[in-house]
């Protein structure tokens, strides 16, 4: 077909483009921009694949899968797309539907928005379109006009519904799904065809715990409680499967009114009972986080009363407060928690603890740990790390170490991690010496963490640029019979290399070749 005047021009105009930038014997390099003026062509993009409706042409095989009236999310980026089929040459599709062969060349050629020209390659401009679900089977990714297209069909209470949505041939996105999920319970629109097809459509879904929880949602927003019930029967026999807290977001549309909120919340609670297993238990922890986010935390109290006490559930009120900086709250879940007969364990205390250190309370944490200490829960070794931490972390190196103290008084032994805050601390306060002898003092009394205090002293000199430590470090752990971190001797020996000290660096494995177990790996 006979290219118009206008359509000539632009073509020799970028053909001239090209040749002033690249060899005229070159091919046209992907990765380059060539400059121009903005072009006023049609935007389009042309491919060898049908994947939907759309026009192909008898010559080359080539179709239109995307225009300015359906973009891509892809093609939203770009003014205009080309197809460059090899020796098939380039089919340009006009605004009027037809095609003409230009010129050959292989790869995609694209007139950008912003008044320059570029070259992508086919494969990468596919994969950002659409996604392959099987052997040469692929979809095109939902884009907005999609997602409108299928929420008004759902609307519709299409009886053809399932065909339909299955004819779009779209590849759903866990945002898309969340999206459509959204708007379809807003309006308290049922989404229970929409889910029963997307587990079909896309089985990744089939036991997605937030698609799923959306789904319960979508039904409590309507007061469907019997779906609720059918659909959690068929999640407890699912392996693994939890609901989340999205399963009852429907609940704060419900606050305004105090005894609607209180009687779904009993709705809810006995459906969960009625269907038990994994339903029922990760219902329960999410219906709590739920009620807590609300500040509805009389409501959780009397849900964990009739679910049953236990520590789990509190702890969710607890986190929350703590979360909220309402520390008075928290004690007041602690002792909601005694008189329940189901007192704290230091894992909750821990938490707490941690929470007002974390806001400068160390006040109110010196007066829990105390608490704890008259109800016979003695402080374990993160609780010392948890002082320890957010002591060095103030520069307050002589508070930690009588905390270091009165651990080895209590025969409490410390963590891996609290010697490292230590050497650590030490290295910042450019206190070098201090943390050697830290290292070494430590190794004696604890024999199980030589391995690292020493393998982190050595890190921590090379790190600053001091080769020449590092490598003592290391010989004075071998003359010890202390096996390194594989990862800290080959940084090291990897310097010693760099730094054109061969011999430092035969003699450091020489010496290490005497050992007769293998070096220890870095766990970290």
């Amino acid at each position: 077909m006979e290219l118009s005047n206008l359509t000539k021009k632009k073509l020799r105009y970028l053909w001239n483009c090209s040749h002033s930038l690249f060899s005229p014997c070159s091919q046209f390099p992907f990765s380059k921009t060539l400059i121009s003026r903005r072009s006023s062509f049609n935007a389009i993009f042309v491919t060898d694949q049908a994947e939907t409706n759309h026009t192909s042409h008898p010559s080359t095989g080539s179709s239109a899968i995307f225009s300015e009236s359906n973009p891509s999310p892809r093609s939203l980026e770009f003014s205009h797309f080309y197809r460059y089929s090899g020796c098939k040459g380039l089919s340009l599709i006009h605004s009027n539907g037809a095609t003409s062969s230009v010129f050959s060349n292989p790869g995609i050629f694209s007139i950008h928005s912003d008044s320059c020209f570029r070259w992508y390659s086919t494969s990468s401009i596919r994969s950002s379109t659409s996604k392959e679900v099987g052997i040469g089977r692929t979809r095109m990714y939902a884009t907005s006009k999609h997602v409108y297209q299928i929420i008004e069909l759902i609307r519709s209470g299409d009886s053809e519904l399932e065909n339909k949505l299955s004819s779009m041939n779209v590849y759903l996105s866990i945002a898309t799904v969340t999206q459509i999920f959204q708007v379809l319970t807003s309006e308290k629109v049922s989404a229970l065809r929409f889910f029963h097809w997307i587990r079909h459509w896309q089985p990744e879904f089939y036991s997605n715990s937030d698609v799923c929880s959306l789904m319960i949602d979508n039904c409590g927003c309507s007061g469907d409680y019997s779906s609720m019930q059918s659909l959690l029967n068929d999640f407890t026999r699912m392996k693994g499967f939890r609901l989340n807290k999205s399963a009852f977001r429907f609940l704060p549309v419900l606050v305004s009114s105090n005894e609607s909120l209180k009687k779904s919340v009993e709705i809810v609670v006995d459906v969960l009972e009625k269907v038990g297993g994994s339903s029922r238990a990760s219902g329960i922890v999410a219906l709590i986080e739920m009620l807590s986010a609300m500040d509805s935390f009389e409501m959780a109290l009397s849900v964990i009363k009739e679910a049953g006490r236990r520590v789990s559930y509190y702890n969710i009120l607890v986190r929350e407060k703590c979360r909220r900086c309402d520390f008075n709250g928290a004690k007041g879940i602690l002792n909601e928690m005694r008189q329940d007969n189901c007192p704290p364990p230091m894992q909750t205390y821990n938490y707490m603890l941690s929470s007002l250190c974390k806001n400068d309370k160390f006040g109110e944490a010196s007066e829990l740990l105390e608490d704890m200490d008259e109800r016979f829960c003695p402080p374990d070794a993160i609780t010392f790390e948890i002082f320890i931490c957010h002591s060095c972390e103030a520069g307050k190196l002589d508070i930690a170490s009588r905390l270091l103290d009165q651990m080895e008084k209590r025969g409490v032994e410390p963590r891996l991690t609290t010697h490292a805050i230590f050497i650590k601390e030490y290295f910042k306060a450019g206190k070098y010496e201090e943390a050697y002898n830290y290292v070494v003092d430590s190794s004696k009394k604890y024999k199980c963490c030589s391995n690292m205090n020493y393998s982190l002293l050595a890190s921590l000199h090379l790190k600053r640029g001091n080769l020449v430590a590092a490598l003592d470090i290391l010989y004075e752990m071998i003359d010890k019979d202390v096996r390194p971190y594989y990862r800290v001797y080959r940084k090291v020996l990897k310097h010693l290399q760099k730094s054109g000290r061969e011999d430092l660096a035969k003699d450091l494995n020489s010496r290490l070749s005497s050992f007769s177990l293998e070096l220890t790996k870095d766990i970290g």
